[in-house]
């Protein structure tokens, strides 16, 4: 059995003490999370507990009032929402029925990651959508063969193909 990755020095993605406030509304509290690369997330809570907040400081949309958001090892403080989405920071919507996961950074999976994505699948055919699965590494795809999940999911190698595949 493999065993799992350790936590690296820079994780993907970061909060540090983040705070957030609408006017003197405060919302997000001392928020500290570190998701490493490969790592899938996904973000749950009842109504009006900080989801969408969370989510428009990650995108910039709205400025923590205290703390740090980091992205890649680098600090996101005065980095625009459009360079933001050029970096590869782009939210999953509800909405949005159509979607590519890049596996190129995942190195390990185990019958949770490979639960979560046949779940994520699930709801989005449930919806009239799809997933596409790219980038995956040689040790992922064998998983994946070995439970005989790609036969279920559409793997291709790079997202510029899969992105295609919807469009084609």
């Amino acid at each position: 059995m493999p065993e799992p990755q350790a936590v690296s020095a820079s994780p993907l993605l970061e909060f540090r003490s983040v705070d957030t406030h609408y006017g003197d509304l405060h919302v997000l509290k001392s928020v500290n999370y570190r998701i490493e690369a490969g790592e899938i997330v996904c973000l749950l809570g009842g109504n009006a507990s900080g989801k969408s907040t969370t989510m428009k400081t990650i995108m910039g949309i709205v400025v923590p009032s205290a703390g740090e958001v980091r992205f890649d090892g680098s600090s996101l403080k005065g980095v625009s929402v459009a360079e933001r989405v050029r970096r590869g920071i782009a939210p999953v919507l509800e909405a949005n029925t159509k979607l590519v996961i890049d596996l190129n950074r995942l190195r390990f999976v185990d019958s949770s990651g490979l639960g979560a994505m046949l779940s994520c699948l699930r709801q989005l055919t449930a919806k009239g959508g799809d997933l596409k699965l790219s980038g995956m590494q040689k040790q992922v795809r064998a998983v994946f063969e070995l439970v005989r999940m790609h036969r279920i999911f559409d793997i291709y190698g790079t997202r510029e193909e899969a992105v295609r595949a919807f469009q084609g």
